[in-house]
Order: structure tokens, then sequence, then C-alpha cells
């Protein structure tokens, strides 16, 4: 079972705040509804690097679906909650994590808040 747990990004201050620092500073009951916060969920799961993925992240990740030469193609998207379960989803393809055991080559990039550029011209 996946710890449930947030961070926030602040619309206002321009600022992603972890879960614990919240709990510490706000009503837990109106974080999730203040307009100026964005509450961005954590999927259960981590990267190549041992990092949290979260709601919003960008990632980056290699098909193991080979090409002719077989190289391995490069998709990159954003992580989203759709259809009950998380998953990354580029202009092409979709990573649902619910069938993916293997991240090895799953790696943060960023978020879609302060590294929303990343997703600028996608090529997966």
């Amino acid at each position: 079972m996946r710890s449930i747990k947030y961070r926030f990004w602040n619309k206002k201050i321009g600022r992603m705040i972890d879960w614990d620092l919240m709990k510490k500073e706000c009503d837990k009951l109106s974080i999730f509804s203040h307009p100026d916060i964005v509450p961005l969920e954590f999927c259960g799961l981590k990267d190549k690097n041992g990092v949290e993925i979260y709601e919003g992240d960008i990632v980056e990740w290699k098909d193991d679906a080979s090409s002719i030469d077989s190289n391995k193609i490069s998709h990159k998207g954003d992580v989203k909650f759709y259809y009950a379960y998380f998953g990354a989803y580029s202009q092409s393809y979709w990573l649902s994590y619910r069938r993916c055991s293997d991240l090895t080559t799953t790696e943060i990039l960023g978020n879609i808040y302060e590294s929303k550029h990343l997703l600028d011209n996608n090529s997966g």
C-alpha cells in the first residue's frame, strides 16, 4: 500500500511547499480548498534516482518497444491521475504506473509549475 501524501504549489508566492510544512502552518481541510494552493498527490513510486514522483512532475522515460535499429524511444511527459490511476502522458504515449513495475528508465526533470518549458516541443 502506498503512502498518501501531498506537496503543494502555492500560486501566490510561486513556490512548492512540502506536506510536513503545510500541516504545521495550515488547517488540513482548508489546504485542499484554498484558491492559491494546488495539491499534488504522491503517486506511490520513485524514479530511477529514488526521488518520489508526484502529480505535475515532468518525467522522461525510455520505451522498451524498440524501433527498427533497436534503440529505445525517449518520451517526456507530465504525471497525471487519469482513469483511476497515475501515469505520465507525452504527446503520443501514455505510461501507466498501474501496470508499470519497472521504472529504471524514468527520471524526474522538473514540474509543470517551475519547469513548464521542458514540455515545449515534446518529441515523445
